[in-house]
C-alpha cells in the first residue's frame, strides 16, 4: 500500500454487478469469494447455507459458471446485500498480492472492470488501513 498517497475513492455503482459476474484482475479467473466462519453463520441463519461450499480448505460463496449464485439478472444487484459475505462488503479494500491495493497497476486494472474506482466516497490511507486491518466499518476480511 505504499503507492497510495493521500488516499482513494471507491463507490459501489448501482445496477453494476461486474465483480459479481467476472475476475476484474485481469487475469482472466474467477477467484471466488472467500468466506469467513462469521460470514458463513450469517449466511446459515439467513437460511442461505446451502450457498456455501468448500475448496482446498476454504469456505467459498458458490458460484455458478463463474457467477454468484445470489446476483439477480435483472436488477444486477445482489441479493443477499444485508448479509453479503465481508470480501464483498470491503471490495476493493481487500489484503492480498492479488488485491486492487497491492500496486497502483493491480489498482488501474481493478478499475478498467469496476465503474466503481475512483469515483465517490473518498477513503483516507488510515481508513483503507483499517479496513483491511479488520478495523474498519465492514469488519474486516480473513482467510
Amino acid at each position: 500500500m505504499r503507492w497510495i498517497k493521500g488516499g482513494l475513492r471507491f463507490e459501489c455503482q448501482p445496477d453494476c454487478g461486474q465483480c459479481c459476474t467476472q475476475s476484474i484482475f485481469g487475469n482472466g479467473e474467477v477467484e471466488g469469494v472467500f468466506l469467513t466462519k462469521r460470514d458463513a453463520r450469517r449466511l446459515a441463519k439467513a437460511g442461505l447455507d446451502w450457498a456455501v461450499e468448500e475448496r482446498d480448505g476454504y469456505l467459498l460463496l458458490a458460484e455458478k459458471d463463474g457467477t454468484c449464485v445470489f446476483l439477480d439478472e435483472k436488477t444486477k444487484g445482489c441479493g443477499i446485500y444485508a448479509n453479503r459475505p465481508t470480501q464483498c462488503r470491503n471490495f476493493p479494500f481487500t489484503p492480498g498480492r492479488d488485491s486492487p491495493l497491492a500496486t497502483r497497476e493491480r489498482w488501474a486494472v481493478a478499475r478498467e472492470g469496476c465503474p466503481g474506482i475512483d469515483v465517490g466516497r473518498f477513503y483516507d490511507k488510515t481508513s483503507i488501513r483499517k479496513l483491511v486491518r479488520g478495523r474498519g466499518e465492514h469488519g474486516g476480511f480473513r482467510v
